[in-house]
Order: C-alpha cells, then sequence, then structure tokens
C-alpha cells in the first residue's frame, strides 16, 4: 500500500488464476476502500523449456 497525491495504491499479483503472471494496482480515496481496478502494470515473462 502507498499514498500517490490524494489516492491509495495497492500493488499486487493477480489471484484470478494460480500462479498468474500479471501484476496489477488498485486504487481507492480510502486506505481501507473500496477498491477500483485491476490497473494492469506488468506481466512477468513466462518459463521457458530447457
Amino acid at each position: 500500500m502507498q499514498h500517490v497525491e490524494w489516492d491509495s495504491v495497492l500493488v499486487t499479483q493477480e489471484a484470478n488464476l494460480v500462479f498468474d503472471r500479471q501484476f496489477v494496482a488498485y486504487r481507492s480515496g480510502s486506505p481501507v476502500g473500496p477498491f477500483t481496478g485491476p490497473i494492469p502494470l506488468w506481466t512477468a515473462p513466462g518459463r521457458t523449456s530447457p
């Protein structure tokens, strides 16, 4: 959780799927919510076979 200007921002790994590679942010005017989002931030690279 980080305060950015007037919003609270929560950065987390998306949990819709097990081991999801997507990292997202959720925003709220209050640190206890309600939160809006997700806002996509980054997708981790996939695992490659040797």
